[in-house]
C-alpha cells in the first residue's frame, strides 16, 4: 500500500498526437478512467496487487476548466436576492400564500408608497 503522497496522477499530452496518457497511482482515479471508458494500457502490481494504472484517451475527453474567483456580494445584493427569494411562487405556494393575495399585497404596497 502506498502512502497519499505516493498515490499521485499525471495527465501527459502534446501537440504532436491526438491521444492523452494517464497514469495514476490512485484507485479512486482509476476507477473514474475506467467509468469513463478510457482505454486501459497496463496494470502495474506489487505482490499480485495493483498499484499504479496506465490509462489512455482522445485529448477532447480532457479539458481544463477556468477556475472562477469567489464573488463578493454586499449586504444590499444580498438583501435583494433574499427578497426575490421569499417572492417566488415557490417559496409562496410553500408558505400557503396564494399568487392572487400576494399580488394584491404587493399592489396595496406600491400605492402606499405613491401616497407618501
Amino acid at each position: 500500500m502506498t502512502c497519499a503522497q505516493e498515490r499521485e496522477t499525471t495527465i501527459n499530452w502534446n501537440d504532436a498526437g491526438e491521444m492523452v496518457g494517464i497514469y495514476t497511482a490512485s484507485q479512486p482515479v482509476a476507477n473514474r478512467c475506467t467509468r469513463q471508458g478510457f482505454k486501459l494500457e497496463k496494470i502495474d502490481a506489487i505482490k499480485g496487487e495493483p498499484c499504479s494504472w496506465w490509462f489512455s484517451c482522445p485529448k477532447n475527453c480532457i479539458s481544463l476548466r477556468r477556475i472562477h474567483a469567489p464573488r463578493i456580494v454586499s449586504i444590499k445584493l444580498r438583501e435583494k436576492a433574499r427578497l426575490r427569494a421569499l417572492a417566488s411562487p415557490i417559496r409562496l405556494r410553500q408558505r400557503g400564500i396564494s399568487l392572487e393575495t400576494q399580488a394584491t399585497a404587493n399592489q396595496e404596497g406600491c400605492n402606499k408608497q405613491t401616497e407618501d
